[in-house]
């Protein structure tokens, strides 16, 4: 079985997806994205593997992550989620 490729915007609520999906067996790659440097810097830390960006543009143009977690504010699920279909992943 092919590993999954993950990845989640939003280090608020998205760190409990992140600490989730770095330790599930099926995820064989693991990104993660926030514009907040002390929530970067704590993923960093606890995931030294894991793949940090800083812009989500960035994040969807990584052809290693098949499923994206948006973990925003409500009002930004729609934007986000929008351009991770564009890009050809699964929300």
């Amino acid at each position: 079985m092919k590993k999954i490729g993950y990845g989640v915007v939003g280090l608020g609520m998205g760190m409990t997806h992140l600490n989730l999906a770095a330790d599930h067996p099926n995820v064989g790659y693991v990104a993660y994205c926030d514009i907040n440097e002390e929530r970067l810097a704590t993923a960093a830390a606890n995931h030294p593997s894991a793949v940090a960006y800083r812009e989500f543009d960035e994040m969807i143009k990584d052809e290693k992550i098949d499923i994206i977690s948006i973990a925003l504010p409500t009002g930004m699920h729609a934007e986000f989620t929008i351009k991770a279909l564009e890009a050809g992943k699964h929300v």
